[in-house]
């Protein structure tokens, strides 16, 4: 079994019963956020929504995915990672995750870690963009850029 395949639901139940970590009490600013990702190289295409959060320089997401391949097929993947910010006008940020999920079309699990770097800019108090850039090892056997483009919401 691939390393990946038992970090990943060790990783995904620590988030689930320890919440403080990316979204308990105290953070800065917690945000809905949908993303959809541009047509790869590989016809694959990668649709989320989930949960994304600020706190003194530090960035938790937690995403349901859906995966769209023309070589594939499709699945749905849960998608948790952990980014550190530098603000300066707009968050950037740098960091990294995983991602496990199922297939569907192949009966087969779904597992990938990835590095990710972006850009986080609020345009209202309860309305953001992103604009993200992730390197999946892993997805399918194989290496995938993906650049992911989000929009943020909140309460005020």
């Amino acid at each position: 079994m691939p390393t990946t395949m038992k970090i990943g639901p060790c990783f995904f139940l620590l988030l689930l019963f320890t919440p403080g970590l990316t979204f308990g009490e105290g953070t800065g600013k917690n945000f809905l956020r949908i993303e959809k990702s541009t047509q790869s190289d590989t016809d694959l295409s990668i649709t989320s929504i989930g949960g994304f959060g600020f706190n003194d320089g530090k960035i938790g997401h937690a995403d349901l995915l859906y995966i769209k391949s023309v070589n594939e097929g499709d699945g749905l993947a849960m998608d948790a990672g952990a980014a550190y910010a530098f603000n300066a006008g707009a968050a950037f940020f740098v960091g990294g995750g995983f991602l496990l999920g199922y297939n569907w079309d192949k009966n087969g699990i779904i597992g990938a870690f990835y590095p990710e770097a972006g850009i986080a800019v609020n345009i209202t108090k309860s309305l953001g963009i992103t604009l993200g850039a992730k390197r999946y090892f892993n997805l399918y056997d194989d290496t995938e850029n993906i650049i992911m483009f989000g929009l943020l919401f909140s309460d005020l």
